[in-house]
């Protein structure tokens, strides 16, 4: 996740970008960036770490870490059970303003809206949350126009 801030006379704050140690962060980061350029903003990236994955094998999220470094934002993480309030609450935190998630296909209607993303944004009614389509291989998903151009 990727919360942007403005840290300087009343700059934007920029977009928070949950980091998840897949192909899909760079390209989320490099989103996530962009929006904090254009807005003059702060960029965060966040990964969230669940307590049980302490002990398991963790994340690896060096080269996300080299990225954030890369565009001048910070790195965090947060151990909590519950991404979506840690997302949420380390924006307010941080006075961020934005919400950048990623996710990979919409979610069924027989499913429960009970996902890190829907519980982000009804948890975040009060910061910008803005979702990324990314692919089955991380990569963003993009949707051809096959009609002929007039």
């Amino acid at each position: 996740m990727t919360i942007t801030r403005s840290i300087r006379r009343g700059r934007p704050r920029a977009a928070d970008r949950r980091i998840t140690g897949t192909a899909a962060d760079a390209d989320l980061l490099r989103r996530a960036a962009r929006i904090a350029s254009r807005t003059g903003a702060e960029l965060f990236a966040v990964h969230v770490v669940k307590s049980d994955e302490i002990r398991n094998a963790p994340v690896d999220t060096s080269e996300a870490r080299e990225l954030v470094e890369e565009f001048e934002g910070k790195f965090q993480e947060v151990v909590d059970d519950d991404t979506a309030s840690a997302l949420v609450s380390f924006a307010r935190s941080e006075r961020g303003t934005q919400i950048v998630l990623g996710a990979s296909r919409p979610r069924p209607p027989w499913r429960p809206a009970n996902g890190v993303v829907e519980k982000v944004l009804r948890h975040a009614r009060d910061l910008d949350v803005h979702i990324i389509a990314v692919g089955e291989n991380g990569r963003p998903t993009f949707i051809k126009d096959d009609r002929p151009s007039a």
